[in-house]
């Protein structure tokens, strides 16, 4: 474009040479030939200009047209991409999804399982101490003997206890399984106290020597679990207590190891066979002639659970049984 205005500017002059030569004066055959030579020379550079600009534009096309073609591959590459990426995420939420539902499947099979076997064991158990007492009722009408009397009386109290315990350890059970977890500050040793105060009616609890060795005043966790857990370890150490020993006790650590607490529940009852000692926590299992409901050691498992904890036990027939367990410490301090 440069040399080309160059080359009409030329010939612009060379044009208004030729237009006062004419006006003028008439050209001679000599001017006349300068001036065809003149504008001859600049037609041939505008010809070649012209020829190397239709050069340049079809050269410009064809690499413009390149550039397009790279331009669209590119864009079809950068859709299939991001297609091949969505697809991706998908697929994967999708899997997800299918195992996360599968999963939801497979504990929902064992819930229903387990509550099966729950109200078949319940409607079992709530079922024999009323048929244990309607028994007790009918052979006390006939008895004459007041003393007899007075023991089936004890029998039916028996039965009404068991039977009491056996309700709040649903009620415990059910709690456990539908209240949400909440942290708080719990004072243990108000824990430890109420919970022994409930067991004062039973005469057992005269003659157990419980012994309390806190380190730790109160701890930050969910009061309705420790309550469950406190509870029922401290229930079985009173429940299983050894009769024929002159000394009966219960000691109760709890002390912060790293960022854990250990509650550490040791008695000296009679103990828990090495062979049933593996499925105490199992539901409705029950140990040492079936005193309790089975459910007890079930739920504190569950409660220990809830709190991210672990439980262990370790037991000795006639010796007595420890009780250890880890929860974490969710104040950090």
């Amino acid at each position: 474009w440069g040399k080309a205005n160059v080359l009409t500017d030329t010939l612009t002059q060379v044009g208004n040479e030729v237009h006062k030569k004419v006006v003028s004066t008439t050209l001679t055959d000599a001017e006349r030939n300068i001036l065809a030579l003149k504008i001859e020379i600049i037609s041939e550079k505008f010809t070649i200009i012209e020829r190397n600009f239709t050069d340049a534009i079809v050269n410009g096309s064809w690499k413009m047209k390149s550039y397009l073609i790279f331009a669209n591959v590119f864009f079809i590459l950068i859709i299939i991409s991001c297609v091949g990426i969505y697809f991706s995420i998908m697929m994967k939420k999708s899997l997800e999804s299918t195992k996360e539902i599968k999963l939801k499947n497979e504990n929902l099979i064992l819930v229903n399982k387990e509550l099966d076997r729950f109200v078949y064991s319940a409607s079992h158990d709530l079922r024999s101490p009323l048929t244990s007492l309607k028994g007790l009722v009918q052979i006390a009408k006939e008895e004459e003997d007041l003393e007899q009397i007075k023991y089936y009386f004890e029998l039916m109290d028996q039965t009404i206890s068991k039977q009491d315990q056996f309700i709040m350890d649903i009620i415990n059970y059910s709690r456990n399984k539908r209240v949400g977890k909440t942290l708080e500050l719990v004072n243990l040793h108000q824990l430890i106290d109420d919970i022994v105060q409930q067991h004062s009616h039973n005469d057992k609890i005269t003659t157990i020597k419980i012994e309390k060795n806190l380190e730790i005043d109160e701890i930050y966790s969910d009061p309705l679990r420790l309550k469950i857990i406190f509870s029922n370890v401290i229930s079985n150490a009173i429940k299983y207590g050894d009769p024929e020993k002159s000394e009966k006790k219960i000691e109760i650590k709890v002390f912060k190891e790293n960022d854990f607490y250990k509650i550490v529940v040791k008695d000296n009852g009679i103990g828990i066979d090495e062979e049933v000692l593996p499925r105490i926590f199992e539901m409705f299992f029950g140990t040492n002639h079936n005193i309790g409901s089975g459910l007890g050691l079930y739920i504190t498992m569950e409660a220990v659970q809830v709190l991210g904890g672990t439980i262990t036990a370790s037991s000795q027939i006639n010796e007595g049984t420890i009780f250890i367990i880890t929860l974490p410490n969710y104040h950090g301090n």
